[in-house]
């Protein structure tokens, strides 16, 4: 089905949409239409991100607080007891029920050698003994550093298969080599973790110093445990999950739209690309219609018109015979020859005029231009007298040019008078037509200049096309039929300058080479 069918396009087609300005309009609104689910999409990802990177801010906040407070605690509580060794039992004892998150409770001197532990299960202890002297062997640095600078001092996350611990190094005293080690236990750190009404999961992972933030996925580090463990916040709100699998489907849907906006769009162009080809078709079949009917027409007025020709001519005879036979020679003699000549020369304008409507090539021969224009000029001065029209005609030398006469003074007859016609509308006091013919390079340039209003800027790229007319009484062929006739000659025809203060055509011809044929 053509778009025509449709009145909405048809509509569409006729209206702004399709200027520039137009076009501009139409194509923000299809980005705008296919870019939307993934604004839509970003828009609400960052604003969950940034819900989460903040209950992440606070939740952190929290939790270091609350391990700040116990590393207080348990330091001050060792520094505050007596004796190490008699002690430790009723410190292990405390921590171990005071606190849910406290594993085991060990003491070590500075070598790491373990000299007494206390755990939540006895039966725990040989492996929180093997566990311990296997992290002391391999915590030496750490060890040496809590006891240089007697503050408490965590250690690095240490992942087993069904806890996390970090241990809590804590100094005795000045002087003293000996050091508390608290395990701790961090899923009991995630559990206490108050996450509100958040949808936030919340796990310690090993150290992280990239902390890129992902979708639904926000790493966070204090400098209280730097290099040590990370905080890693996951959010459990299931539109985040909603969104990443609907981002493939928002892509692949913005370009399903696009590519059919793009294949309608080249789908509609072609149509109307194919539309305005037969529209010109059509056009020029119309005009190929009216050429031939113009041809039908010429050849019937050719044909009754030469018989009344043929009378006038046959009567200028008469009358010429009659004088001479009666032995009279006056003016009336030449006003005879003048109508016998004048009848031949219109049937030899209407013979050569269906000539150019025929394929058959033009009966032409070689003739000096300017001589040929030099017996036109008191015919054309005649048509400019009555409008105070001055016409100068001017040549530079004998320059022959093979065409066919009588179609040629046609031309200049028609392209004088278009001159005239505009020259009468117009007021200027000193109206003139300029006739010029100049040679250069084998060729014979003719101007046909005047001084008139010009012709319409509109209008120019049309002066040539058939039934093209700005009269109100004109038929539209005069130029056309001229450019018809020039180019039947090898030549051309063109406009050489247009403005309000006047115009010039030129016609451009090939000088003939007079060796091989004489000059008429």
């Amino acid at each position: 089905m053509a778009y025509t069918n449709w009145p909405l396009l048809r509509r569409l087609n006729q209206s702004w949409i399709w200027r520039p300005n137009g076009y501009w309009l139409v194509v923000m609104g299809v980005f705008l239409l296919t870019s939307s689910p993934y604004f839509v999409e970003k828009y609400l990802v960052t604003s969950l991100q940034n819900d989460l990177q903040k209950s992440a801010g606070q939740l952190t906040e929290q939790l270091t607080t609350r391990l700040d407070t116990e590393k207080k605690g348990f330091h001050r509580a060792v520094l505050a007891a007596g004796d190490t060794e008699t002690q430790f039992a009723t410190l292990s004892k405390a921590w171990l029920i005071g606190s849910s998150d406290v594993m085991a409770v060990t003491l070590m001197d500075h070598t790491g050698q373990i000299l007494k532990s206390a755990n939540r299960s006895e039966m725990e202890l040989p492996t929180q003994a093997d566990f311990m002297a296997s992290w002391a062997s391999n915590n030496q640095i750490l060890i040496a550093h809590v006891l240089e600078l007697q503050e408490p001092a965590f250690s690095i996350l240490q992942p087993s298969p069904n806890d996390s611990i970090v241990n809590l190094i804590i100094p005795t005293g000045t002087g003293s080599t000996l050091l508390y080690v608290v395990s701790l236990d961090t899923k009991i750190w995630t559990a206490k973790s108050d996450l509100g009404e958040k949808l936030t999961s919340l796990e310690i992972i090993p150290y992280r110093s990239d902390t890129t933030e992902s979708n639904g996925r926000v790493y966070s580090n204090s400098t209280a445990w730097e290099g040590l463990w990370t905080l890693k916040f996951q959010s459990k709100d299931p539109l985040f999950g909603i969104l990443q699998t609907l981002r493939p489907v928002f892509f692949g849907a913005t370009w399903l739209i696009v590519g059919m906006l793009f294949l309608y769009w080249k789908n509609f162009r072609l149509r109307q690309k194919a539309e305005l080809e037969l529209q010109n078709k059509s056009q020029m079949l119309e005009k190929q219609n009216r050429l031939s009917l113009l041809g039908e027409m010429s050849a019937q007025l050719a044909h009754e018109i030469n018989q009344p020709l043929a009378t006038i001519a046959n009567y200028a005879v008469a009358g010429k015979l009659q004088l001479q036979s009666a032995n009279q020679s006056n003016s009336l003699t030449s006003i005879f020859e003048e109508i016998l000549e004048q009848s031949q020369r219109a049937a030899q304008v209407l013979i050569a005029v269906r000539a150019i409507l025929q394929p058959n090539p033009l009966d032409m021969s070689i003739v000096n231009v300017d001589e040929l224009i030099q017996k036109l000029e008191p015919a054309l001065r005649f048509l400019c007298t009555p409008h105070q029209i001055n016409l100068t005609a001017s040549s530079s030398k004998h320059l022959p040019v093979r065409l066919n006469p009588i179609l040629f003074e046609q031309v200049i007859f028609n392209l004088v008078k278009n001159s005239i016609q505009a020259l009468i509308e117009s007021d200027r006091p000193d109206k003139r037509i300029s006739i010029s013919c100049k040679e250069y390079a084998d060729r014979l340039a003719i101007d046909i200049e005047d001084n008139g209003p010009g012709i319409q800027a509109d209008n120019v790229v049309k002066i040539f096309d058939s039934f093209f007319t700005t009269k109100t009484e004109g038929l539209g062929i005069g130029l056309s039929l001229c450019r018809s006739v020039i180019e039947r000659f090898n030549g051309k025809l063109s406009l050489k300058f247009n403005s309000n203060r006047g115009v010039c055509f030129l016609i451009d011809l090939p000088i003939a080479h007079i060796k091989t044929e004489a000059v008429v």
